[in-house]
């Protein structure tokens, strides 16, 4: 990009002078227009370093941005640029979730929260385990929880509910409303229960206006709806018996569809069908409203819950990025002289990968992009905003980060609204990164595979265009298949076939030298760090990282699965921290249900609300007034053993011969044997216990060992 000239629409975002919306396609050279445009602000006096915020989605993209912005300066001859240069380290490039945490830093106090929180996702989650499974042993006792418990079983309300609304909607500045919530789900209900009972009587008066003398059928199905008598009558009362009258008098109607091809028999069926479609909604609706306590139950104990979680997220200052955001924006808009030092400091906002972002992330920028003249409590519409402050780029086709909130139709949005107040929306169109034959198959195939749709949350395709083809190098795609042969012998699954084909493709590409790619001008050989994996799910990935542990190539997996994050794995972790760490509640949670041990959801719960250490427990015959079955004593007895045995000997033997006593002697060996589908993950003892034969070599004890493995998780680099 450095040695060729703006393209036209490039140089039009570069010196526009209003906000502005660039969808920048891949190799599009957006980053080299950002550069652009920050060296023409400051080249011509609109705002120092200081003055230009530049945001971008991750730390890494913003460190290269920095490099480029400052290179960029840096080349320069111009006097203003040279002075402005000298003055970079004031420059403000940054994720956006850095400097949302800089504003929350500012009042951080209004929400009882330390000005040196931190941001951390997993922080966060691992105080959700520990507050959720501590709150339902305590609570386990109530009526309420014992039915939901019984109904869905103790795992799915740990780790299916408690935790994940913890994690995803427990924020500190605007908790959930339980009791308002509640109030609001009652009214819905009573709403769409006399809704439907209106549109049920409307169906059984269309069927008593229809003709008996049809048939038979037709005389039955009249009849039937005579007897029903009205049914809005239900609506009237809607205590406890007489929905239970509705549900009785529901189960009992039993109309029946014609097969004669007359008119009014037809219009029978068609009401019929309408009438089952109805009747089971209703049915749906009126059980809500039967149990009603026990959802008010449920609902007082996650508001407890929601507390307690708050307070300890409050107390331990370790914040999810989504509470910080919430708070950012909160922030801005309740306090007004805050906003206007921020508005003030800043003349120029430009972002990066905005098609991450979500609907919060806009509100803040919007709120700092207001209008020098105004300042309301509320967040200001496009027509608000300076008209010349705001620089979006962004690509709704790369949003990958859906998981975290980022919402694709913000982005999509925003050209109307700017447009809308005068701003401009461009695009980046021609890729310069690929070669031409390789767009012209994306095109071509893209064009089919994203269908435009008219949905806000779905990405529209748009062709790219393209440079000249670089000389030397020849692409192409190839596809691989494997035939679905059935033969005899020991063959390998079709996904491992597929994960061992790939790997060796790569190891053979890259030994040989025979792929050729342009790298920074020139013609090279592809090495091991320029090939990527795309995968649509992880449910292969332990496979492909199985192989390249076999061939020995190195690989950096951006989303853990394999391996630490494989249930194998994770239980021996969870052994082992427990040795470490016996008053560990998560760990000790996940031991008892894993195979080590593998007792009832009951008895675990009952174990679990003893306070001492890891398997302190010596008789389980009668715990907590449950009478605890013998198989189960016998499991928590021979894993209690083993656990006691390792105690023993972890401060006098090896992590290595640690490893194979739990592997061998407790028995974990032979429960992945006794499976086949298990049989992909013995490898893992192999690694693990490489790993495990470093930290000795090291000198490292089990906890350095187990702070070891955190802290690499997803790094699989050549042993």
């Amino acid at each position: 990009m450095s040695v060729r000239k703006l393209d036209k629409n490039q140089q039009l975002a570069v010196e526009c002078d209003s906000n502005v919306v660039v969808s920048a396609g891949a190799g599009a050279g957006k980053t080299t227009v950002l550069s652009e445009r920050y060296l023409r602000l400051v080249s011509e006096g609109k705002a120092g370093v200081e003055n230009i915020l530049t945001l971008t989605f991750t730390r890494k993209a913003a460190a290269e941005m920095n490099e480029r912005i400052y290179q960029q300066l840096l080349n320069s001859s111009n006097p203003v640029v040279i002075s402005q240069t000298a003055e970079f380290d004031k420059a403000k490039i940054s994720t956006l979730d850095s400097f949302s945490a800089q504003i929350v830093r500012n009042g951080s106090e209004r929400f009882g929260i330390s000005s040196d929180f931190v941001s951390d996702n997993e922080g966060a989650a691992g105080i959700a385990e520990e507050t959720a499974l501590e709150f339902l042993l305590r609570k386990q006792n109530d009526r309420y929880l014992q039915e939901f418990i019984y109904l869905h079983g103790f795992d799915l309300v740990y780790n299916g509910m408690f935790v994940p609304l913890a994690v995803n909607e427990f924020n500190i500045s605007d908790p959930i409303d339980f009791t308002e919530l509640l109030k609001k789900q009652k009214l819905e209900l009573k709403k769409a229960y006399g809704e439907n009972l209106k549109d049920l009587e409307e169906i059984r008066t269309n069927i008593l206006g229809l003709s008996p003398d049809i048939g038979k059928v037709m005389a039955a199905n009249i009849n039937s709806c005579e007897s029903i008598g009205n049914m809005q009558e239900f609506s009237e009362d809607l205590g406890k018996s007489s929905i239970d009258d509705f549900l009785q008098k529901a189960a009992k109607i039993k109309l029946k569809k014609g097969t004669s091809k007359h008119p009014e028999t037809q219009l029978l069926n068609e009401f019929i069908e309408k009438w089952r479609r109805i009747i089971a909604i209703t049915e749906s609706v009126a059980n809500g409203l039967v149990s009603f306590p026990f959802l008010e139950g449920i609902f007082n104990l996650l508001e407890e819950f929601q507390k307690l979680f708050l307070t300890r997220k409050r107390t331990s200052g370790i914040l999810t990025f989504q509470d910080v955001s919430r708070m950012a924006v909160s922030i801005l808009k309740e306090d007004i002289n805050l906003r206007n030092f921020y508005k003030n400091e800043f003349r120029y906002i430009m972002i990066d990968e905005f098609q991450d972002n979500n609907l919060m992330q806009k509100e803040l920028l919007y709120l700092l992009a207001e209008k020098s003249d105004l300042a309301c409590i509320k967040i200001p519409g496009a027509g608000e905003l300076e008209p010349d402050k705001l620089f979006f780029v962004g690509d709704e086709k790369q949003s990958i980060y859906r998981f975290r909130g980022a919402d694709v139709s913000v982005f999509k949005g925003l050209s109307t609204e700017l447009i809308s107040s005068g701003g401009m929306a461009l695009a980046l169109d021609t890729n310069y990164r690929s070669e031409p034959d390789l767009i012209q198959f994306f095109n071509r195939i893209f064009d089919r595979v994203m269908e435009n749709s008219d949905e806000p949350f779905e990405a529209e395709f748009e062709s790219l265009g393209y440079r000249k083809s670089f000389e030397g190098v020849s692409p192409e795609i190839s596809i691989f298949y494997k035939p679905e042969l059935k033969v005899k012998g020991d063959y390998l699954h079709n996904n491992e076939a597929e994960a061992w084909y790939i790997a060796k493709y790569i190891k053979d590409k890259v030994e040989t030298g025979s792929l050729m790619i342009s790298k920074n001008g020139s013609l090279v050989s592809a090495e091991y760090d320029d090939f990527a994996i795309l995968m649509r799910s992880t449910s292969n990935q332990i496979m492909y990282e199985k192989y390249f542990r076999k061939l020995n190539i190195p690989c950096t997996v951006q989303g853990v699965r394999a391996l630490f994050m494989e249930a194998p794995i994770n239980d021996i972790y969870n052994l082992l921290q427990l040795l470490v760490y016996p008053r560990d509640r998560v760990s000790y949670a996940a031991l008892l249900r894993s195979p080590f041990v593998n007792i009832s959801d009951d008895v675990a719960a009952a174990i679990l609300l003893d306070k001492g250490d890891a398997f302190s427990l010596s008789d389980l015959t009668v715990l907590n007034g449950i009478s605890i079955r013998k198989e189960d004593i016998r499991k928590y007895n021979n894993a209690r053993e083993l656990y006691f045995r390792l105690t023993e000997d972890v401060d006098f033997i090896p992590v290595a011969d640690l490893l194979r006593v739990i592997w061998f002697e407790g028995g974990y060996r032979n429960y992945l044997m006794s499976n086949p589908e298990y049989h992909g993950y013995l490898e893992y003892y192999d690694y693990l216990k490489t790993l495990a034969v470093r930290a000795d070599e090291r000198g490292d004890c089990l906890a350095v060992f187990l702070d070891f493995i955190r802290d690499n998780l997803g790094k699989y680099e050549k042993l």
